[in-house]
């Protein structure tokens, strides 16, 4: 297995999310290492990314070390499920859709508009974290109260987002106690 090097501590791969992106572990902790290279722009666009988050107060992980001479980038692991996962298999707490428009807010006064797929959002501790670190320029008509809020329910566009990742409505039926007509039913 690939492991990393960062300020004298080896990082061993435990896990590899995407080509860039990799879950560590060094001294029995897990954390995570963008491995974004030193000739390209990615590692700048990361670090002005996360900045612009921060100044924003959108919730996302610490960066704990910025290595520009290797271009890696090495931030804290929010270990849970993905609000996707969650929804997966129950509805969602009231408290996570509160805070879902609060970062939608701090994002939006900002200029910034999130990727809003409940893939990138963690709920850990009574937070909903951002762990995607992207973002675009704000656009009313592409606010997530106009686009991605359907994600969030169970929709016709939230089905499609299971189907999209390889599951179907009878998985979601199963875990959520409901059968599939009544799913469905509530997805119209």
């Amino acid at each position: 297995m690939e492991e990393f090097v960062i300020k004298k501590k080896i990082y061993k791969v435990v896990e590899e999310y995407h080509e860039h992106c990799f879950k560590v572990e060094n001294d029995n902790k897990f954390f995570i290492v963008r491995s974004l290279g030193t000739k390209s722009v990615a590692f700048y666009n990361f670090c002005y990314a996360n900045k612009r988050l921060v100044a924003a107060g959108v919730s996302i992980p610490k960066i704990l070390v910025k290595d520009k001479k290797q271009g890696l980038i090495l931030e804290e692991f929010i270990d849970g499920d993905t609000v996707y996962d969650m929804l997966r298999n129950k509805d969602l707490d009231e408290k996570i859709y509160e805070l879902v428009f609060v970062e939608n807010w701090r994002a939006r006064v900002n200029g910034l508009r999130l990727n809003f797929n409940p893939l990138n959002f963690r709920y850990v501790n009574g937070r909903l974290i951002y762990t995607a670190f992207v973002f675009d320029v704000y656009k009313k008509d592409e606010d997530f109260s106009q686009k991605e809020i359907r994600l969030w329910f169970y929709t016709k566009e939230f089905k499609a987002n299971l189907i999209e990742n390889g599951l179907d409505i009878e998985f979601v039926a199963k875990n959520t106690g409901l059968s599939v007509d009544e799913l469905n039913n509530l997805i119209k």
